[in-house]
């Protein structure tokens, strides 16, 4: 008998080896040493991770597609833009700053990554810098409601009341079903004690999220300043049923029971002022 089938079938078997080989290659993609996803997929992987609220998923999809083309402005653009939208959302202000500046750089019309650069800045009291770039997001899109509630936050840190309240104004005039929108115009109209309005503001706010704290207890402090206290110590307590260690509540209603007549309005008494949340290092 011939040696040579015995060749073929050796040639046979060794070649549908190595199409197996590449074939488990290609679907494991990187078990094998390979990368067969783009840039692109990256990012499209990356947008649907943010859309499901898994940020750390989302931040290493943008991260793999800045390290496959970190030369490509519109990989550069977008990647850095929601790694800055990530970072912010998590209190990681300084590497949003980083990125957004980053972002903005490559793309100066961003109006996205613009309000939230002003917003990671505000965050660090960098209230200069933060008013620059939100107005200039309200330029780019006068339509934005976040580029207006930015901007707002900027001009309050700043002591521009006035800027504050027609920024927020305009922010809840053009998303009404924004409840931080009327959280903080009701906090920028206590500051020039117009109670009645920010009360109809906080209440607003409530309406539309029952569970915002943070206006409740705002609500308290303006329905105190109107000489409501039975009110106002109700909001309170109502806020110390949902969450029984909530220092502001606790500190708010002992300043209510020491005296009864000059709540804090302004600030909160761990001396941050309300609507500000501390930065996150």
């Amino acid at each position: 008998m011939s040696g040579r089938p015995i060749t073929d079938s050796k040639n046979i078997f060794t070649k549908t080896r190595v199409f197996m080989s590449m074939t488990l290659c290609a679907l494991a993609l990187s078990s094998c040493g390979m990368d067969l996803k783009t840039s692109t997929d990256y990012l499209i992987a990356g947008k649907e991770y943010f859309k499901a609220g898994d940020y750390k998923k989302a931040e290493v999809e943008f991260q793999h597609a800045l390290k496959l083309e970190p030369n490509s402005p519109t990989v550069k653009a977008t990647a850095t833009n929601n790694l800055g939208v990530i970072y912010n959302e998590e209190g990681r202000y300084n590497e949003a700053i980083t990125v957004l500046k980053e972002a903005t750089t490559v793309d100066p019309k961003n109006a996205i990554a613009r309000y939230v650069l002003a917003n990671a800045l505000s965050k660090k009291g960098r209230f200069d810098e933060a008013l620059v770039e939100a107005q200039t997001s309200t330029e780019l899109d006068k339509t934005e409601p976040g580029a207006y509630l930015a901007l707002g936050d900027a001009a309050l840190g700043k002591g521009d009341v006035a800027l504050a309240i027609t920024s927020y104004r305009y922010a809840t005039h053009l998303e009404p079903d924004n409840e931080m929108s009327h959280l903080h115009l009701g906090l920028a109209l206590g500051e020039v004690q117009d109670w009645d309005g920010q009360i109809a503001e906080e209440r607003k706010a409530l309406d539309l999220n029952p569970e915002n704290l943070e206006a409740r207890l705002a609500l308290a402090v303006a329905l105190h300043k109107k000489g409501q206290l039975d009110a106002s110590v109700a909001e309170v307590k109502t806020v110390l049923q949902k969450d029984g260690k909530n220092a502001d509540a606790i500190r708010i209603l002992e300043a209510f029971e020491h005296d009864p007549k000059a709540p804090p309005s302004r600030e909160r008494l761990d001396g941050t002022q309300l609507g500000q949340n501390k930065s996150k290092m």
